[in-house]
């Protein structure tokens, strides 16, 4: 009998995370219909891109500002023809038009311990894979209107490349500004636990 109401609740429990997940996303992507909404989708993309990035780079810029005392500059984009925005005495941030994906956190970390370089990497994929999880779960848990819907996909999206071309170990592409492939936040780990041992 215990067996038996095991069966039942799991097989109610099922059905009710399948009703859920059918009503909100009740949205077809794949119909001739849908064409225009996956544009919206992929315009959604690219546009949250540079706002990922920033958010990616506000993940490295608050342990930083913590664990150091030196300046801080933050980067978005390519162009040296951007302006600087100046945050107190410390934090210099530079946005530019000449958008490729990429920011970097800059700071003096000679005399940083290894633990805290690697808290200082880490705080970027932290914090893009928790905007990520939070965008995930508004997406699952509450019925949005279909555009709000598709934009806060891009959204998703955006935020979900951004952590998985950083917390991957590997070389990035190269940029203008860094014409050597740049390692990314997990390859960097990976070099200063190597070197640690």
């Amino acid at each position: 009998k215990f067996s038996q109401y095991l069966l039942r609740n799991n097989v109610l429990r099922a059905r009710s995370i399948h009703d859920r997940l059918s009503y909100v996303n009740d949205f077809n992507y794949f119909q001739y219909e849908s064409i225009l909404w996956l544009l919206l989708a992929m315009g959604c993309l690219m546009f949250s891109k540079p706002l990922a990035v920033v958010l990616h780079e506000i993940g490295h810029l608050l342990p930083a500002f913590t664990l150091t005392s030196g300046p801080i500059k933050v980067v978005i984009g390519e162009s040296t023809s951007g302006k600087f925005i100046e945050l107190g005495n410390r934090i210099k941030l530079f946005f530019s038009l000449d958008f490729s994906g990429q920011g970097s956190t800059e700071h003096n970390d000679c005399s940083l311990s290894a633990f805290y370089q690697c808290l200082i990497l880490i705080g970027g994929p932290l914090f893009s894979i928790l905007v990520t999880s939070i965008t995930g779960i508004i997406l699952l848990k509450y019925s949005l209107p279909v555009w709000s819907e598709i934009c806060l996909a891009g959204f998703f999206c955006a935020n979900l490349l951004v952590f998985l071309r950083s917390a991957i170990p590997m070389k990035l592409k190269p940029t203008k500004r860094f014409p050597e492939p740049p390692p990314s936040d997990g390859l960097q780990i990976l070099q200063i636990l190597r070197n640690r041992t």
